[in-house]
């Protein structure tokens, strides 16, 4: 879903911070490697999902917004003016994620960490939601995020990124739900999402421009 791309605290897709001098530097509402959303910056992307239908939609990097004390860039959707709050230091890249179509899970975005790229491949972190499961009631999810990718060339829509990060991310309720992929991330250094695939569309980028 376009959403998944594009989520704030009122939607989804993707953050912000300079590239950090150290591992001290604190969050910033700058660009980073993997999140170059300086002013002006844009993105347009296609997403397919098995039928003849494509939808293309644009990112564009619009500034600074301040949510509870911390800055996070904003990413609008060109068309509908949809805005998605990202974030990073400290190699960490954070979002507000939309997790609604998971059954039980929070109608509203969550906050996520989404990439880390100081980690190893085969590496992972995880994060917990609260979600409600029929019978069970509420109870803690566990999302998985793996490195799948590390620093190796892909190609999208006839491009080709280099120095690029792929991130698995599976959710699942120990014991009652196994591990279950919901999505799967490719960020470029220098570009950021790249590719984003669920079981049911493929969202990949066609163009940016990058001040």
């Amino acid at each position: 879903m376009k959403v998944r791309l594009l989520l704030a605290v009122a939607a989804l897709a993707f953050v912000s911070c300079k590239k950090e001098k150290s591992q001290e530097d604190p969050f910033k509402g700058q660009t980073c490697d993997y999140a170059p959303y300086s002013d002006g910056a844009t993105f347009s992307y296609n997403m397919v999902d098995g039928t003849s239908d494509t939808l293309r939609f644009s990112l564009k990097a619009t500034g600074d917004s301040t949510l509870n004390g911390e800055v996070w860039r904003v990413l609008e959707d060109m068309d509908d003016g949809t805005k998605g709050l990202f974030r990073c230091g400290n190699g960490m890249y954070e979002q507000f994620a939309d997790f609604s179509g998971i059954p039980g899970a929070p109608a509203d975005p969550v906050r996520s960490v989404y990439l880390r790229e100081n980690v190893n491949l085969g590496g992972s972190w995880t994060e917990m939601m609260l979600i409600d499961i029929p019978m069970a009631g509420s109870v803690n999810a566990t999302i998985t995020h793996t490195i799948m990718q590390k620093g190796t060339a892909k190609e999208v829509a006839g491009q080709r990124f280099e120095s690029v990060i792929g991130v698995r991310t599976e959710v699942s309720v120990p014991p009652l739900v196994p591990a279950q992929t919901v999505l799967t991330s490719f960020y470029a250094k220098g570009v950021g999402l790249i590719e984003a695939d669920t079981e049911t569309d493929t969202t990949y980028i066609v163009s940016y421009n990058i001040p």
